[in-house]
């Protein structure tokens, strides 16, 4: 049975022939199976294809399900077999993985543009595109895109670049969308244009530049970053030049990790609505910085809002204490909790040791356990 080979049986129904399983049976069957089969069993994209091979009641069920034929994963270079899945999905909305963790063999990029040809033309009922393959696929992806790319239900976009490090990052092409419906966009290794940020709620940007790097028409150097609704920044690796200035008016939450950390602080930023900053995986060069931007007079008031710090997986022991006052707590008058995260509060509970009206009420956890505030010895 072909499903037996992919892993799959029905031996855990002791005593009962699958050919007298209800209809409304199978079809759960069939769901867990080729929901299943997305994470278990990579080299078999389309699971219901494989069930529609078994017998004529299957095939049957498993057509009349145009569900499970939304999520299409492709990593080959079949596009007649992609037809059958397109057409089979009925033109319900589509969940798109593009998978090539290898360059394309020699002889196979024709077939590679047909696919992406295939996959444009269905990008009008795409609700989320996942693509993950190396920078010579993305170029070709985007001569294929071009500016043509109508993704009016898109809800979710997520890039990653594999071979990244190893050259200058590709630009993905413009994708013309509804702002209403996109509202998270993941990208690694790539520059994601200015106009792909429009309307987005939740946004991470990996090992490469952002948005706000994107050239403008007018050749400035100064760069603005505008919108009205995002809500959710996380920065990996990404470099912000100190002239651009930020407009982000609902954001909530900032994520900072690795290199580059401080430079977000050190732009024109200035969330009113920003409650939650996260701070890890940086050398103490970086943290340094980032205290040092924090304890500046002029910068104080800027993060009040600020309800949630968490400082995590960095050293800051080597930091000196009397470089700090309490300049950087007062720049977070407003915090009510402080989390460690694999990472040293010393240098920090030495200042309010000594200060006991800063950050009276804060509560402080490390690596998850509750700890007596260092002034009081209170837990709060």
């Amino acid at each position: 049975m072909h499903l037996q080979q992919h892993g799959l049986s029905l031996e855990y129904l002791p005593g009962t022939k699958y050919a007298s399983l209800p209809t409304e049976i199978l079809c759960e069957i069939f769901a867990l199976a080729s929901s299943i089969s997305l994470a278990e069993f990579p080299k078999q994209r389309f699971m219901p294809i494989v069930i529609s091979h078994v017998d004529r009641r299957w095939r049957e069920i498993v057509l009349d399900l145009p569900n499970l034929w939304t999520p299409v994963r492709i990593s080959g270079y079949d596009a007649t077999v992609l037809d059958t899945v397109f057409t089979r999905s009925k033109g319900h909305s589509l969940d798109i993985f593009l998978d090539y963790p290898q360059a394309t063999p020699t002889g196979a990029n024709l077939r590679l543009w047909n696919t992406l040809i295939s996959v444009l033309s269905q990008m009008y009922r795409c609700r989320s595109l996942t693509i993950s393959t190396v920078d010579a696929n993305f170029k070709l992806i985007r001569n294929v895109f071009g500016y043509r790319c109508m993704a009016p239900l898109l809800e979710s976009l997520k890039l990653t670049c594999i071979d990244a490090a190893a050259r200058e990052p590709s630009i993905f092409p413009v994708i013309n969308y509804d702002i209403t419906k996109l509202s998270s966009i993941y990208v690694d290794g790539l520059v994601l244009m200015n106009t792909l940020s429009m309307g987005v709620k939740e946004m991470e940007i990996r090992n490469t530049v952002g948005p706000w790097d994107w050239p403008r028409s007018s050749g400035s150097l100064d760069s603005t970053f505008h919108s009205l609704t995002l809500e959710r920044l996380t920065l990996v690796n990404v470099p912000v030049p100190q002239s651009t200035t930020f407009e982000t008016p609902a954001l909530t939450e900032i994520i900072c990790r690795g290199r580059n950390s401080e430079t977000i602080f050190n732009s024109d930023f200035n969330p009113t609505a920003l409650s939650s900053i996260e701070v890890s995986q940086v050398d103490t060069q970086t943290w340094a910085e980032i205290v040092n931007h924090f304890s500046r007079t002029w910068q104080l008031q800027r993060f009040n809002s600020v309800k949630h710090l968490t400082l995590s997986d960095f050293d800051t022991s080597a930091l000196c204490a009397d470089r700090l006052d309490v300049r950087f707590p007062n720049a977070f008058s407003g915090l009510s909790h402080c989390n460690f995260v694999n990472a040293s509060p010393k240098f920090l509970f030495n200042i309010l040791s000594e200060n006991s009206t800063v950050w009276p009420n804060v509560s402080f956890d490390i690596d998850g356990i509750k700890v007596p505030h260092p002034a009081t010895g209170i837990a709060i």
